[in-house]
């Protein structure tokens, strides 16, 4: 039995695989802010969901990972989890050997092996959701990195005039990011229906993606994300063809396909390389 923990901003989810080949609705409960409550509700949850033992656990996280000490380095969506012992908790609520990987990192690996990355060897992975996450997957792997891959940290404006209500510099996170875009406009966006709000944050978006490109080469971008249910891609294609005059032609760029559970795909295709 390996157990699937996806921990975000807002919401935890968790599920469970017996084959190693596919997973169950999973359950979903809300993220506590405070660490000890969150561990709290995780403890209870799991053994709610799973009374015999487990094989192995992978967990997602939001934010810079310190894989030396198994915490959290920085994660703006989840102060107070900053630098506690995240993993060595879940080791003793699981009692299983456990791997953790930044989130945008395991649905990017998800949509290279099952989604809409899956006939493309380097796929650039971006998540509009509370915040921006992403990863680079190449070869249907985690590409190598230093410290982990963060496109939502970008700064797209540095002068404060595309956005004077945003935090300056403006990064992309502050640009597009639903939290920020909540803080803005006193409202959630899904409750936000000028169009033309929509279309200014499809090309602010575009801005980090010629970024994406130039320093990524990707051969497809795929956008996943809540917010990606109202930024319009068809204007984030538009704009980023008239930006990216660098490249004989822009990269594919597609909507994810399993936004809803892309983080447990990606933990599949992880039990499936470890295995074969």
């Amino acid at each position: 039995m390996h157990l699937f923990i996806d921990i975000g901003g807002t919401n935890t989810r968790l599920t469970v695989s017996e084959d190693g080949k596919s997973f169950p609705e999973p359950v979903i409960f809300p993220t506590e802010q405070n660490f000890e409550a969150a561990l709290q509700d995780l403890d209870k949850e799991i053994h709610q969901l799973i009374s015999g033992s487990i094989t192995s656990t992978i967990v997602g996280l939001p934010g810079v990972l310190d894989q030396a000490a198994g915490s959290l380095s920085i994660s703006p969506n989840l102060p107070q989890w900053i630098d506690q012992p995240i993993i060595q908790k879940i080791k003793e609520v699981t009692d299983s050997p456990t791997s953790f990987f930044n989130d945008s990192a395991l649905a990017g690996l998800g949509e290279a092996w099952f989604g809409a990355g899956k006939d493309y060897s380097i796929v650039t992975y971006l998540t509009i959701s509370t915040g921006v996450g992403g990863a680079r997957i190449v070869n249907k792997q985690i590409d190598e990195m230093t410290y982990g891959f963060e496109p939502g940290f970008q700064i797209i404006d540095a002068s404060g005039k595309l956005c004077p209500d945003c935090h300056h510099p403006s990064s992309l996170e502050d640009l597009v990011g639903g939290a920020n875009v909540a803080k803005r406009f006193k409202c959630h966006p899904k409750d936000i229906k000028d169009q033309q709000v929509w279309d200014t944050i499809a090309l602010w978006l575009s801005y980090g993606l010629n970024n994406v490109i130039s320093l990524w080469s990707p051969e497809v971008i795929v956008l996943g994300g809540p917010m990606m249910r109202d930024i319009p891609i068809d204007k984030v294609r538009e704009y980023t063809e008239k930006l990216a005059v660098f490249v004989p032609q822009i990269p594919d760029i597609k909507a994810a396909k399993h936004e809803k559970d892309k983080a447990f795909y990606g933990a599949l295709a992880l039990l499936d390389t470890t295995n074969n």
